[in-house]
């Protein structure tokens, strides 16, 4: 099994993104947090939400009670600072049981979890953004920065939306699952990540060619895995 996780820095003044990678109790976890950069103190956000969702998992617990603890972390810290619905983090949880090798996730925003399967990417996650929610009631998509707007993130004073695994997902040798942040789809195809990974690439070498990328203005890119 590999396990792994690695973040670069992008255009940003700070580091809003933070990421994890771990076992706990029979599982192995990772975990992706963007800060959002146009609300106050994204970064803190982010870090406080990586802070209560890693104790869950550490302890056993699933990605949707590490998402409800990172929401309740960040809402009680915002309440308490008087920037609740001014600040905020999106991110992804996903865990691989090492028992039977399923797998369970949640997400929150646009960060997103894909399962590496046959030597191809497929999207698990829903985007929380107008462009999906305009999607969803047949409306057709909204392009351009309108329809990224996030409708959904760790933060919000009633967190409604989440997208997540309806029953742990079977996994088998030499599959996995990926959690990133936006920075990193947005820079590479999804395509080239899943040749990557067929060759043997670990999250390091897929975030070197999001740097050979060379956008002017790339923002922060993080990717964990665990393949099995």
């Amino acid at each position: 099994m590999r396990i792994d996780g690695f973040s670069i820095q992008g255009s940003r003044p700070t580091q809003q993104d933070a990421y994890a990678v771990g076992t706990g109790g029979d599982k192995a976890y990772c975990v992706v947090v963007d800060g959002m950069g146009g609300m106050i103190r994204g970064d803190e956000a982010a870090q406080r939400a990586l802070s209560a969702s890693v104790g869950v998992l550490d302890a056993g617990g699933s990605p949707l009670d590490a998402v409800l603890a990172a929401q309740a972390a960040v809402h009680r810290w915002a309440s308490q600072g008087g920037i609740l619905g001014r600040t905020g983090a999106t991110m992804a949880v996903a865990a691989v049981n090492l028992r039977d090798g399923t797998l369970e996730w949640a997400s929150v925003g646009d960060c997103r979890v894909y399962l590496f399967k046959g030597g191809r990417l497929s999207r698990l996650s829903l985007d929380h953004n107008v462009s999906s929610e305009m999607v969803l009631l047949g409306r057709g998509p909204v392009p351009g920065p309108a329809g990224e707007m996030i409708t959904s993130f760790i933060g919000i004073e009633n967190l409604t939306e989440i997208s997540t695994s309806e029953a742990p997902l079977p996994l088998e040798a030499g599959e996995g699952v990926l959690v990133v942040s936006d920075g990193v789809y947005r820079s590479l195809h999804e395509d080239r990540i899943a040749m990557a990974l067929s060759r043997g690439s670990d999250a390091r070498g897929i975030l070197q060619e999001v740097e050979a990328q060379g956008r002017p203005y790339q923002d922060n890119a993080t990717l964990a895995l665990v393949i099995l």
